[in-house]
């Protein structure tokens, strides 16, 4: 696999293990004991979603520029149809992160960041 392959694909499996370990269990329940206060656990899940909006934004990039282009792939060969399917399995876990998120107990600058992965 070419180097650039590498870099486009790893953080897409990291963020789609991300995503499926914050579907699994409740969003507000992570690797944290429940005896920690929702004002640790919520920055947590935050943290979890702003990785894997990153990656959505990554693919959505590349879908945008390869249609652009009028290719049928990317230059790493990865088709317009895969790269579709990707940002279906970031995207649909990363909705129901985002609105199971308690915005309550994050602080301002992090419920901004929320309020604007959500739209």
């Amino acid at each position: 696999m070419h180097r650039r392959s590498l870099r486009f694909v790893l953080p897409l499996l990291v963020a789609a293990g991300a995503c499926h370990h914050a579907v699994q269990g409740s969003p507000s329940t992570s690797s944290v004991p429940a005896s920690v206060p929702a004002s640790v656990r919520a920055p947590e899940a935050l943290a979890r979603a702003e990785s894997a909006f990153h990656v959505l934004h990554v693919v959505k990039d590349r879908l945008g520029v390869t249609s652009a282009r009028g290719a049928a792939a990317d230059l790493d060969g990865h088709s317009l149809a895969s790269m579709k399917r990707m940002y279906g399995l970031v995207r649909a876990p990363l909705v129901v992160q985002l609105a199971a998120t308690d915005s309550s107990a994050l602080g301002r600058e992090d419920r901004r960041a929320l309020a604007a992965m959500r739209r």
